[in-house]
């Protein structure tokens, strides 16, 4: 049974505990452990506390967590709602959220050209290009020959009615002979348009300067800046919105069975080990700009309201009772006040 002594001794340590929540005594109680807490982190190593396999794979099981809950596309639903409503009623435009001096934030020329040569060797050197370029050597060929506007038939007037009516009767003489041979020009053609290609990539290079890629950029941008920012917010059926939520949870699926995914983690460990093996953690916050005072001060204005609204509203009392109840009421104490 709990006696007289230990109920005393319990009351009299809450309400000690409770005076260092008031709110003139809180501030300095809190700036006290915040300061002893930074000491502290300097004595920790960054190693020791964490590791790159504990960043990452908790990262990604919370995105996963997230994106499988239903209740997160009903509240992206709602947020959709607020952000367009908002947008809209204040007339902002895609413009208004980037700085004035956008156009200033310039990528170099010499990534440009390099970047511009690659795609241009890519595209000239496609299959797809090559068809492209033979359906128009095709179809020019075709127009010279058996056109009544191509230049063949104006200097030679009745021939292009000769090669039609050839074309005509062969055509209904062998089933899809028109369809065959053009199949087979094409072919022909894919196989002997090397030197075109060549001259493509030459013609292209020259012809899409940085001027010209810079005009592009600059009438994109005029043409999209305009836009009011809600429209990119707009309504968009639950099936579209859940469906893409359904490709990021499959990718993520697949990404972690990937031996890359593996060879991430690893090889962020290794730089991670390297740049930060025998650093401390208020030796990372400092090389980070947090300094003592900033620590300090961020951490004890965040926390002081939460704490404040906690003893006002009994909830502090509450727990110290429980958890100090446990202290002064086991028969360790008891049999110790005896003595």
């Amino acid at each position: 049974m709990v006696n007289h002594l230990q109920k005393k001794l319990l009351e009299a340590h809450v309400q000690f505990e409770l005076s260092s929540l008031q709110a003139d005594n809180l501030q300095q109680a809190l700036e006290q452990e915040l300061t002893a807490m930074y000491h502290w982190l300097h004595e920790v190593k960054m190693s020791e506390f964490i590791t790159t396999h504990e960043l990452i794979k908790p990262f990604v099981k919370l995105i996963k967590g997230l994106l499988s809950s239903e209740e997160m596309i009903v509240f992206w639903e709602k947020w959709r709602i607020v952000l367009q409503r908002t947008f809209a009623e204040a007339g902002t435009l895609v413009e208004d959220v980037f700085p004035e001096n956008l156009q200033e934030w310039e990528i170099s020329e010499q990534i440009i050209e390099e970047q511009k040569e690659k795609m241009i060797a890519k595209f000239v050197n496609s299959s797809l290009y090559s068809k492209l370029l033979s359906d128009v050597l095709y179809s020019s060929t075709k127009n010279f020959l058996i056109s009544d506007e191509g230049l063949f038939a104006q200097k030679a007037p009745g021939a292009a009615k000769v090669l039609r009516f050839g074309q005509n009767l062969l055509s209904k003489k062998i089933p899809k002979f028109e369809e065959s041979l053009e199949n087979t020009v094409k072919e022909f053609l894919q196989k002997q348009i090397h030197l075109s290609i060549q001259q493509s990539e030459t013609f292209l290079n020259k012809a899409i300067t940085l001027k010209f890629l810079h005009q592009i950029k600059d009438t994109l941008w005029q043409e999209y800046c305009h836009q009011p920012l809600s429209e990119l917010f707009k309504d968009r059926p639950l099936e579209v919105v859940t469906k893409r939520r359904d490709i990021i949870l499959e990718w993520l699926e697949h990404l972690e069975t990937t031996e890359a995914f593996h060879l991430l983690i690893e090889s962020w460990k290794d730089l991670f080990d390297q740049e930060y093996h025998d650093v401390s953690l208020g030796g990372w916050l400092e090389l980070h700009g947090c300094r003592e005072e900033d620590f300090v001060q961020s951490i004890a204005s965040w926390l002081f309201p939460w704490i404040i609204r906690a003893r006002e509203s009994g909830y502090a009392e509450k727990q110290l009772r429980h958890r100090l109840e446990l202290f002064y009421f086991s028969d360790e104490v008891k049999e110790m006040l005896k003595g």
